[in-house]
């Protein structure tokens, strides 16, 4: 068992957040516990957490709009929601903020399973991300050699980047139409382009 690193944990529930704090103090992790959403979003952004744990309900910002607020920060750190509510409550939001949801109650190993699967997803992310930037510079290069400027090409990047984010599953074929429509079209010379570009936004 793997054991180490700094996690937030974030519940409006005194004596549950104490518990799971020593839980996780036992398993060889530093906590840093925070009452309510917003205090733990200001832990966040002063201090560096390899996981974060949040309930599911509490007032004011619940655990999936907080975990949409830490993943606009930091867009690769684990998010796991404790709810009593169901795991079918929390997904039926359809955030992919959310990493996993653990059911409250929770064994002592049901969570240390839990935080090394989400530290585990984490750790093989990061070859990925470097994949994608090596093909973003790839595309980068291929539209330069078509003849593509500068600031075409930002505006190519943020016009893919804004219709793979609002239809997360649709087809590169509708995307290439949408782009032609928009007056993008003489930036996609080939479909080997457009399916870089879709890999590099993140959504294929």
């Amino acid at each position: 068992m793997e054991t180490g690193g700094n996690i937030l944990v974030v519940d409006d529930n005194n004596v549950f957040r104490m518990v799971v704090s020593k839980m996780l103090s036992r398993l060889g992790y530093e906590v840093s516990p925070a009452d309510s959403s917003e205090n733990g979003l200001n832990l966040f952004l002063k201090n560096k957490f390899d996981v974060v744990l949040s309930d599911y309900e509490m007032p004011g910002m619940d655990g999936v709009a907080f975990a949409c607020s830490i993943k606009k920060t930091s867009p690769r750190t684990p998010v796991v929601i404790m709810t009593g509510a169901g795991r079918d409550t929390v997904f039926s939001r359809k955030s992919t903020a959310v990493d996993e949801v653990i059911s409250k109650p929770f064994t002592l190993a049901q969570i240390d399973k839990t935080i090394q699967r989400v530290l585990k997803a984490a750790a093989h992310d990061v070859p990925a991300a470097n994949m994608s930037r090596n093909l973003r510079a790839l595309l980068v290069a291929r539209l330069e050699r078509q003849g593509v400027g500068q600031a075409q090409m930002d505006g190519f990047f943020r016009e893919m980047k804004k219709l793979l984010h609002e239809s997360p599953d649709v087809t590169l074929p509708a995307v290439n139409a949408r782009l032609h429509y928009l007056g993008w079209g003489d930036v996609i010379l080939d479909y080997h382009s457009m399916e870089l570009a879709a890999f590099c936004m993140g959504d294929r």
